[in-house]
């Protein structure tokens, strides 16, 4: 009888291919997300191998798996074999495996394999192996981290309506709220702090208008103005990131300032090899004061027989100045639209 008592439940199984390979090629890699059980604890492991699938003692036939379902079964078959407690494994995040890749970082280990008894043997020849952290790998924000914060159970919530991927219209007791989604498909690493930015930010801005809480050309100009003089930008400002609210005011979202950016709503002279939120805080605020005349060019651009319509294609033109250093100033163009 097993002196320990573990159980694996696999999750997500990947390949990746060499894109100058043909199609039937077989990848370079195969990786089999997986959680393993023992004695009450929980851990979180991927098994790749870096290379051809004949460098895993397991294949007694001598035939090698060709479609991508007989891979996947034959390499869930062999991770189902590994005995994890002899290895580093490591808490609070995700342990990778790696096999087949000598010069790969990390601690470097021999795989003991269970039988189909589970007796723990070793294959004839000593398979190596590396273990390290996934690089790739993700730590949800912590509700605890926020105590602030009001707390409302997910299930409470009604009208549910999609606004962007992963950014919804909510209701909760007939009062509306905007919900974005944190576990959600193709979340990143970097998706991580780009939350928590957006956190702390919405925690410095409470009760301020036009922030999440905010009506059109004026009131947006106000919001980034807010951002500006607290030293912090938006750096993703375009229509999909401004919504309307049930009185008709405008919501600016996505404030961590810190996330994706779109490129045909960035000023010209922040496009190029570094990331736009890598410049300094005058580039970013500049980009912010070029990104909200385009936001009034297209205002107008949906208007039709007003007056108002001259004012803001004149002050987005200044706004949108090719030479920053002569660019109108957002609380300038707030006047201007004020006084019209």
């Amino acid at each position: 009888m097993d002196e320990f008592p573990s159980r694996t439940a696999l999750k997500s199984y990947s390949e990746q291919q060499d894109s100058t390979a043909g199609k039937h090629a077989e990848p370079t890699s195969l990786s089999q997300t997986l959680i393993y059980y023992i004695e009450g604890n929980k851990w979180w492991i991927k098994v790749t191998l870096r290379g051809p699938t004949a460098n895993l003692p397991l294949n007694n036939t001598g035939e090698q798996p060709t479609t991508k379902r007989e891979r996947r079964e034959f390499f869930q078959s062999f991770v189902r074999r590994i005995d994890y407690k002899w290895l580093p494994l490591l808490p609070y995040t995700v342990t990778e495996i790696i096999l087949g890749d000598a010069t790969a970082p990390g601690f470097e280990r021999e795989l003991k394999l269970n039988d189909a008894s589970g007796t723990s043997q070793n294959p004839n020849t000593a398979l190596k192996c590396k273990v390290r952290e996934d690089p790739l790998s993700v730590a949800y924000p912590s509700c605890e981290e926020y105590p602030s914060f009001r707390q409302i159970n997910h299930k409470e919530l009604t009208g549910i309506t999609e606004i962007t991927p992963g950014v919804f219209w909510v209701s909760h007791h007939g009062k509306r709220y905007i919900s974005k989604i944190v576990n959600r498909p193709l979340y990143r690493r970097h998706d991580t702090e780009v939350i928590c930015k957006e956190l702390e930010n919405l925690k410095y801005f409470a009760g301020v208008p036009n922030i999440v809480q905010a009506q059109w050309s004026i009131q947006i100009g106000i919001a980034l103005n807010r951002f500006h003089e607290a030293k912090k930008t938006h750096m993703n400002l375009n229509p999909s990131n401004i919504v309307l609210d049930a009185d008709g005011n405008a919501v600016l979202i996505d404030i961590s300032g810190i996330g994706g950016v779109t490129p045909e709503w960035c000023a010209p002279e922040v496009l190029g090899d570094i990331l736009p939120r890598d410049f300094p805080f005058e580039q970013r605020q500049q980009n912010d004061v070029w990104a909200y005349g385009k936001l009034l060019s297209e205002i107008a651009s949906q208007i039709r027989d007003d007056p108002y319509v001259e004012t803001l294609r004149q002050v987005a033109d200044g706004l949108m100045e090719g030479d920053h250093q002569k660019r109108m100033s957002i609380s300038m163009a707030i006047a201007q639209l004020k006084s019209t």
